[in-house]
């Protein structure tokens, strides 16, 4: 039988859950979700998310990320840096343009470059960037909707599932349906906001093969969302 842990997650959803991030601000304007990478040696690490979530964000804008104490029990110590705009690097392909005095990004990821504490211990990364296949099931690790005060990250942390519909050759984005799962059917919107740079992971395979970041849902319902493949926006 497979080990199933808080809000019935599987094993894998249990492995992968330390990689995903919480970006807002102190004023809480904006929020969005990322992806934690870290060598394995050094004292940089990186956050991938999308250019969209850092525009609305005041500096200086704050990561919340979890360090694992016991995977097993879910013990984990939550760590949070500043960054600043100068932090952020954006693709080589993309081309940024104003739209009613907003930023508008033809490529819509972004990395935060950080310094971890001095203090705080760290395993490398251990996942890959796998390719996605029509059909393979996926589950979307982030941290949706508003966060009410008192809530405890791992709390506001959730998981979404669905499907890849299709992937087009050559292209940077991935077209896959979202079920309903935790969602309120009447108010899917409001529910995948914060959802943003999510890392996208391969529920199929059982490995830690991750396709890409949720860049946005598309129809008034939101039952499909684009996610941008990490490898092909950043080379």
């Amino acid at each position: 039988m497979e080990d199933t842990g808080r809000s019935g997650l599987n094993r894998l959803e249990l492995e992968t859950q330390e990689y995903s991030v919480y970006i807002t601000d102190e004023k809480g304007t904006s929020s969005g979700s990322g992806l934690l990478y870290y060598p394995g040696v050094g004292d940089r690490l990186f956050v991938f998310t999308c250019a969209h979530v850092i525009e609305e964000l005041r500096e200086p804008f704050q990561i919340y990320y979890f360090v694992p104490v016991d995977r097993e029990k879910e013990d984990y110590r939550v760590v949070r840096l500043d960054a600043m705009h100068g932090q952020v690097v954006y693709s080589p392909l993309d081309v940024v343009t104003r739209e009613n005095g907003t930023r508008r990004h033809s490529v819509d990821a972004a990395v935060i470059c950080l310094v971890k504490d001095e203090g705080t211990m760290l395993d490398a990364t251990d996942y890959f960037i796998g390719e996605a296949h029509k059909s393979d099931a996926i589950f979307i690790q982030g941290f949706p909707g508003e966060r009410v005060q008192g809530m405890e990250m791992l709390e506001h942390l959730d998981c979404a599932h669905g499907m890849v519909l299709h992937n087009v050759p050559d292209k940077d984005t991935v077209l896959c349906r979202v079920e309903d799962t935790f969602l309120d059917h009447g108010n899917r919107v409001g529910e995948l906001i914060g959802f943003s740079g999510s890392p996208v992971w391969n529920g199929t395979n059982g490995e830690k093969s991750i396709l890409g970041l949720f860049a946005c849902g598309i129809g008034e319902t939101i039952y499909r969302g684009k996610v941008k493949i990490l490898l092909s926006v950043f080379l």
